[in-house]
């Protein structure tokens, strides 16, 4: 129905993990389909492991609303993150897309630019040393919480509003990134970033700091997306299942 579609400048999505067994890619593909704008920004960790080079059913299906939204005229952008394989990997499976690690655009007057974030993250120093298995320990505890809780989720909101007040996860990365655009002089109103599956719009200094979200687990709290609209105001929405 036309009263589904979705009508604005760039939509911005993140953190799919596509072929993990938490991941919500139909649902990201499906809203993928109902965009109809100027610009679609994947930022980062659309994939679950770089050394994955499997793609499964649901992955497709993701891919598959990809690259229809590139055929249909969209400028789709894909930011690589960690967990996503080699971007000659990505560009192989995706077509008329834009695959780099940052990216800088505007929409109407606001001047934008995004990366995944993972570079700002301390924590993830030593994370891919204790292998794949021992390093999805806390994921897989984490959503089958969630998986027993029902739809109020209580206990599992708890526990990951108590991880990021003790390691300040979404704090390190704004922090990182607006040391990083100083540093490097990059000219933006607005950054947005990944990483964390933290959704948050936050004000530092004069620009404005954006994390989409994700698409990962039962909660739809964290299921989200950002959407700019010709005039260069930022918005999150929460998915509705």
């Amino acid at each position: 129905m036309v009263a589904d579609l979705i009508y604005s400048d760039t939509l911005i999505v993140s953190d799919i993990h596509a072929g993990w067994r938490f991941s919500r890619a139909l649902a990201c593909a499906a809203l993928i389909r109902r965009f109809r704008g100027r610009r679609l920004i994947i930022l980062g960790d659309a994939f679950h492991h770089p050394k994955r080079r499997h793609v499964d059913r649901v992955t497709q299906i993701l891919l598959d609303a990809i690259i229809e939204a590139a055929r249909s005229g969209i400028e789709v952008i894909f930011v690589c993150g960690n967990h996503d394989p080699p971007a000659e990997f990505i560009a192989s499976r995706l077509p008329g897309v834009h695959v780099c690690g940052e990216w800088h655009w505007r929409s109407g007057p606001t001047r934008c630019y995004a990366k995944h974030g993972h570079q700002f993250n301390g924590h993830n120093r030593h994370a891919w040393f204790l292998g794949e298995f021992l390093q999805e320990i806390p994921d897989n505890v984490h959503h089958f919480i969630q998986r027993l809780e029902g739809r109020r989720h209580r206990f599992s909101r708890f526990v990951r509003r108590l991880v990021e007040r003790i390691f300040h996860l979404n704090d390190a990365l704004i922090d990182g990134m607006a040391a990083y655009i100083k540093d490097t002089f990059i000219e933006t109103d607005a950054a947005f970033f990944g990483h964390t599956h933290l959704p948050e719009l936050r004000t530092v200094g004069k620009i404005k700091f954006g994390n989409p979200g994700c698409w990962v687990g039962y909660d739809d709290q964290f299921i989200s997306y950002i959407l700019i609209d010709d005039l260069g105001h930022i918005e999150i929405y929460r998915h509705a299942s």
